[in-house]
């Protein structure tokens, strides 16, 4: 990816461009931070805090299961890099995620078809409305679908035919991605 990167550098540098500007239109003029983002960062907050995953009561802080830690500790390590609730940092980072999936997609698309078809891809899902307006939530969908497509581009590469070795490893990454992304869309859509 990185030979066809540099061979059609204007390209690509123009379409991150543009997918960036799709994005950050919908981050500073649409944030769609939602009472859902408060319960995510309440917990990560009393996690960095006090020590405890759970939410903010009247007295105490309450232990909870409700959700699954990932996101909470991605918002954590936003925090204790960006400060405490600083959500638009979190909508920036959840971008730049969202842009890397894109050449991840980009590149399944050269190993499967053609570098012609790796250009297609990636200007598609970097104008991509729907993604550019998910950038503008919180939602935890960019990691999830980072991780599904990683772990399918790993898969697809195959097994290293000089060595034979590699299709093990291969596939447990694609599965260990795949569960991944699975449980962070479940939690997205309220799942437990």
């Amino acid at each position: 990816m990185r030979h066809l990167v540099r061979q059609h550098l204007r390209f690509f540098l123009f379409a991150t461009l543009a997918a960036a500007s799709l994005r950050l239109l919908f981050i500073l003029r649409f944030p769609g931070i939602t009472t859902d983002s408060f319960v995510y960062g309440d917990i990560a907050k009393n996690w960095l805090q006090h020590g405890i995953y759970g939410l903010s009561g009247l007295d105490q802080v309450s232990p909870t299961y409700i959700r699954l830690p990932g996101y909470p500790v991605f918002l954590a390590a936003a925090f204790a890099v960006f400060g405490m609730e600083h959500y638009r940092a979190v909508l920036a980072v959840q971008m730049v995620v969202d842009i890397a999936t894109c050449f991840v997609i980009a590149d399944m698309a050269r190993r499967l078809i053609s570098p012609g078809a790796a250009r297609a891809a990636f200007l598609l899902t970097a104008l991509m409305p729907v993604s550019g307006e998910l950038c503008g939530g919180r939602v935890d969908r960019d990691a999830g679908d980072f991780l599904y497509r990683a772990g399918s581009g790993s898969c697809r590469g195959g097994a290293d035919p000089r060595t034979g070795n590699g299709s093990v490893v291969r596939l447990w990454t694609l599965g260990r991605s795949r569960d991944s992304a699975a449980a962070r869309r479940r939690i997205a859509a309220g799942g437990d």
